[in-house]
């Protein structure tokens, strides 16, 4: 899902932000990082015992 998201939301970014844009794009990509650490575990099914 990553392959389809990143490129378009990266141009986006960088025409939007312009000079800014080095921090947009770190921003952008510690988000995706920190989300896929978040709700990885959410993804693992659930253990009752």
């Amino acid at each position: 899902m990553a392959d389809t998201f990143y490129p378009p939301a990266f141009a986006a970014l960088t025409r939007w932000w312009g000079p800014d844009r080095i921090r947009a794009l770190t921003i952008a990509t510690l988000a995706g990082g920190l989300a896929s650490t978040v709700f990885a575990p959410s993804r693992q099914p659930s253990r009752t015992t």
